[in-house]
């Protein structure tokens, strides 16, 4: 979720003085990335600004804690499921996550009041890569799954909209601008599956198994998007406020 992190800090910065954040400190930005100020040409600019900054920060940038975005890192998730023939539960390890640098901003829209915020990001990614080792039990249908292996996805053609929603927040006399949701919901055009040892033991039943995944993922995606839609979301928002609530509204994106 670090790319999250990097979004919301290309969102609110493109000055070439420094920032000040929480506390009074001073961080000089203006070598990554162009302040985009509230008016009327906000939305162009943050367009280019991201289509010019994320590509760059792939490797992160460690003067501002950011750590790489592609391939990006997570050590962890964990998700329940019941929907329709799928019910379980899942835990993927040492996720890796690859093609965010690769992504296309096609346009913005927002509207910025004094109180409020809300910013659509509509944007583009021809390949989307994920690998990492799983543990889960559930079923599908008859079948019953009790196993933990190594899994690899790859996507084609993501598009999705990033739909960020926030409210003004005061904190210690400084005003602020609280995220209260991040939401997407990824369109994929083609996707490719591979899971090892779901049958350990039975390389006949594997192969079987990870054909079947292939035919029918479209509807296994739909069927468990709710659940990964949910954690997404949750995970967005406290990233993006990370941010959000570390810089005062009016230093991030200021009036023109």
């Amino acid at each position: 979720m670090k790319f999250l992190v990097v979004l919301c800090l290309t969102i609110v910065c493109s000055y070439a003085e420094p920032l000040r954040i929480r506390g009074g400190q001073e961080v000089d930005i203006g070598d990554y990335f162009h302040v985009c100020k509230r008016n009327k040409e906000f939305n162009t600019c943050l367009q280019e600004t991201l289509q010019e900054a994320l590509p760059k920060w792939a490797k992160g940038i460690p003067e501002l804690g950011i750590t790489q975005l592609d391939p990006f890192i997570e050590p962890e998730i964990t998700i329940n499921f019941k929907q329709n023939q799928f019910q379980g539960h899942a835990t993927m390890r040492n996720v890796r996550m690859y093609g965010f640098s690769n992504v296309l901003i096609k346009n913005v829209e927002s509207e910025l009041t004094d109180d409020k915020l809300a910013i659509d990001v509509d944007c583009f990614f021809p390949r989307l890569e994920t690998e990492g080792n799983f543990k889960g039990q559930g079923s599908f249908n008859a079948i019953v799954l009790n196993t933990k292996g190594y899994y690899n996805m790859s996507m084609s053609e993501v598009s999705a909209i990033w739909k960020i929603r926030g409210e003004k927040e005061v904190i210690n006399g400084e005003e602020f601008m609280k995220i209260k949701s991040f939401t997407m919901r990824p369109k994929v055009e083609k996707m490719k599956i591979y899971v090892s040892d779901l049958f350990p033991g039975n390389p006949e039943l594997n192969q079987a198994t990870n054909m079947f995944l292939n035919e029918n993922w479209q509807r296994i995606y739909n069927e468990l998007l709710p659940y990964a839609e949910k954690y997404w979301s949750t995970a967005m928002a406290k990233i993006a406020n990370e941010v959000f609530l570390k810089v005062p509204y009016d230093d991030l994106i200021p009036l023109n």
